[in-house]
């Protein structure tokens, strides 16, 4: 059985203790004058931009680059009464001010689907992730797992821990889902250095 591409970011699956994720999520503001790359949907890597806090102090984020510290994933948009609808309701251009919620805890587990066919043998490495706009068709993220060149480097984004287990997931072929988490986080600390 082949995989079907269904690119949805990164989504939060669990936690490193094994207890299930609550949905703990914090708010975070998106500041409309940031400009490129500064589309944000769910399913996004976020970083923690200080200059686009907003007039009550809620902190401001922005779309992450694979070399940064990350805050988290985004897992829904705060509704806006003029955007209840479409895409638009989860995710936010460049001009637009917004305000995210926001998986910061790092030992959450995600999902992401995997650009290529990653080898087994990359289970315990670090690697990085594609960084894009979210589609403005759906709305959501269009990130994915990078791991043309999985390494023990510390400084790599993301840490592989394995691959979903189910029927629809044909784990070795492209397209799979893999289970990850955050390396680099504001909140966790630098990352751990990838097994081999």
């Amino acid at each position: 059985m082949s995989n079907t591409s269904a690119i949805r970011g990164f989504r939060p699956v669990g936690t490193i203790s094994g207890a299930p994720w609550t949905a703990s999520v914090k708010k975070f503001y998106h500041s409309g004058t940031l400009g490129t790359p500064a589309q944000v949907g769910v399913g996004d890597i976020v970083c923690i931009d200080n200059e686009a806090y907003d007039a009550d102090g809620v902190p401001g984020i922005n779309h992450a680059s694979t070399s940064g510290v990350l805050l988290g994933v985004v897992v829904s948009k705060v509704p806006s009464i003029s955007k209840l609808d479409g895409a638009s309701s989860v995710y936010c251009t460049s001009t637009e001010n917004c305000y995210f919620n926001v998986c910061c805890d790092p030992n959450a587990i995600y999902e992401v689907q995997e650009s290529t066919a990653m080898a087994l043998t990359a289970n315990a490495y670090n690697c990085t992730f594609l960084s894009a706009n979210p589609s403005t068709t759906t709305g959501y993220s269009t990130q994915e797992l990078d791991i043309g060149s999985p390494n023990t480097t510390s400084t790599l984004p993301i840490k592989v821990l394995g691959w979903a287990q189910r029927p629809d997931n044909a784990v070795g072929s492209a397209y799979q889902k893999v289970l990850v988490k955050l390396n680099n986080t504001l909140w966790g600390g630098l990352g751990a250095t990838g097994l081999t």
